[in-house]
């Protein structure tokens, strides 16, 4: 939703004063849920998974138009980045650490599963030997 303007009349004092007021109010109300989700485990997890689905680390080039797509796509992921580390960075730094142990928690998890593979795959190749 676009954001209205909170004066009318920037000459009025107290319309100014007013929407410093109101802005202030706003801003201190978005830091506090951002901080709130940026507290939680799952809350740093959604935020990671959408800074990365924004394709903030892959590479913009793209050879036709798409490229506008994936910019405007990446800028967001970016802002949202940086609108976290303003929150908390060492928050922002956990939820890092925390992704990549997932990733190398998986990565650990998808080469022993390729080790089991390759154990059958071998005995099954020389016991087929030992038989001939």
């Amino acid at each position: 939703m676009p954001e209205r303007s909170l004066v009318r009349n920037a000459a009025d004092p107290r319309q100014v004063g007013r929407a410093g007021r109101v802005g202030g109010d706003l801003a201190a109300t978005k830091r506090a849920a951002w901080l709130a989700v940026l507290t939680t485990p799952a809350g740093r997890y959604v935020m990671w998974d959408l800074i990365c689905r924004a394709g903030v680390f892959a590479p913009l080039w793209k050879s036709s138009a798409e490229i506008h797509a994936t910019t405007a796509k990446h800028d967001f992921g970016l802002e949202l980045l940086r609108e976290l580390q303003a929150v908390d960075l060492p928050l922002v730094q956990l939820m890092q650490r925390e992704a990549w142990d997932r990733d190398a928690r998986a990565n650990q998890a998808t080469d022993a599963a390729h080790a089991a593979i390759q154990e059958v795959t071998s005995d099954d190749d020389s016991s087929s030997g030992r038989e001939g």
